[in-house]
């Protein structure tokens, strides 16, 4: 798993990159795999919304990826939770549809990838839609996180069905990203490294805290909590 994209960078991408930069100067091949915006924004989002060790650690990860190039160290945070291979993928596909639009390549393999190392290598000429494919694909990887980092879709059908076993008819749970919270919302359920986020958007509701939207357990208490301001 550590070691697959450099398999695929350059066994299978660098040999044909370097037989159409023979051809046309540069190839979008090269730039492929060693973009590393993907990797610095699920990195990021750890950092702000992440806990315990993965919060603490991503920023040095962050550097060493950004400007060391090393990208080996992000993806165990990626596999503690696979979910954020959907946020590196946008990502990756967001900074590729701007490197494919304006004809972006480079004249040689950038290793290792890192900002400086892609454009060490990159045409003058394509200087800046390569850096803007490059923070494109930082920012998307980094904001497609902010729903997958507790798997929060899931955690609202367990709370529906719990509300409906309870009687209340009249509640209805949805999911959304905090920044879509309805301005008539009563109670907001979050991660506990959001709660601060989604209080500043929406300080009247009431808030509950989880620590993982996937314990059914934790919604029981805040079950009992509505039968209780019911009675």
């Amino acid at each position: 798993m550590l070691f697959l994209n450099n398999a695929i960078n350059h066994g299978i991408l660098s040999p044909i990159g370097i037989t159409q930069a023979a051809k046309a100067g540069k190839s979008i091949l090269f730039i492929l795999e060693p973009n590393p915006g993907p990797g610095v924004g699920v990195l990021l989002a750890y950092s702000f919304f992440g806990t315990g060790t993965a919060k603490r650690t991503a920023p040095g990860v962050a550097i060493i990826h950004a400007f060391g190039g090393i990208h080996e160290p992000y993806f165990p945070f990626i596999l503690m939770k696979p979910q954020m291979i959907l946020a590196s993928i946008c990502g990756a596909v967001s900074g590729n549809f701007v490197f494919q639009t304006f004809n972006c390549g480079l004249v040689a393999t950038a290793s290792p990838g890192s900002y400086f190392s892609v454009l060490a290598v990159a045409p003058k000429s394509d200087y800046i839609p390569i850096i803007a494919g490059m923070l494109l694909s930082t920012a998307v990887s980094f904001v497609a996180c902010d729903a997958g980092m507790g798997s929060s879709a899931m955690g609202a059908s367990i709370l529906k069905n719990k509300v409906k076993e309870a009687g209340f008819e009249d509640i209805e749970v949805k999911n959304v990203s905090i920044p879509d919270l309805p301005e008539d919302v009563d109670i907001v359920i979050t991660h506990e490294s959001l709660t601060q986020r989604a209080k500043d958007v929406r300080p009247n509701a009431v808030h509950f805290s989880v620590d993982n939207f996937l314990a059914g357990e934790q919604y029981d208490v805040i079950i009992e909590k509505i039968k209780e301001a019911r009675k």
